[in-house]
């Protein structure tokens, strides 16, 4: 169990502890729906993108992307709705512990086809960033 605080400018509590747990004191990013024709599959495809705090004010600031791909059994949504990964990204920016980054979570399984032909794709347009 995650330990309690008292947030002395809201009076409300938070869970310090834990790294998902979105914080008041500093911006946070968006995280939006997007639709694509996807050009591997042939079909309209579901994203989530998390953009980082300020990505729209700042529109010539270019940043890497990092593309998270969902386990077996899961989509698209879990990243975000289960993994907090927007919070644990807004708190690390804050942190100064991580360079600001666009996440792209995608689905994993291309309709039928082998998950791999999607991830072929990804592996062609991903290079490795420092976190």
């Amino acid at each position: 169990m995650a330990s309690m605080c008292i947030d002395a400018d809201s009076l409300c509590p938070t869970e310090a502890a834990s790294p998902s747990t979105p914080q008041v004191a500093h911006d946070h990013g968006q995280v939006r729906e997007s639709w694509y024709n996807s050009k591997v599959t042939g079909t309209w495809r579901h994203a989530l993108v998390y953009l980082p705090p300020n990505y729209d004010t700042q529109p010539k600031v270019r940043y890497p992307v990092l593309y998270l791909q969902h386990g077996a059994g899961e989509d698209e949504t879990r990243w975000i709705r289960q993994g907090h990964a927007n919070f644990i990204l807004d708190n690390l920016i804050a942190a100064r512990s991580c360079k600001p980054v666009i996440i792209s979570a995608r689905p994993g399984l291309s309709g039928g086809q082998p998950a791999m032909a999607v991830a072929t794709a990804i592996a062609n347009c991903v290079y490795t960033i420092g976190l």
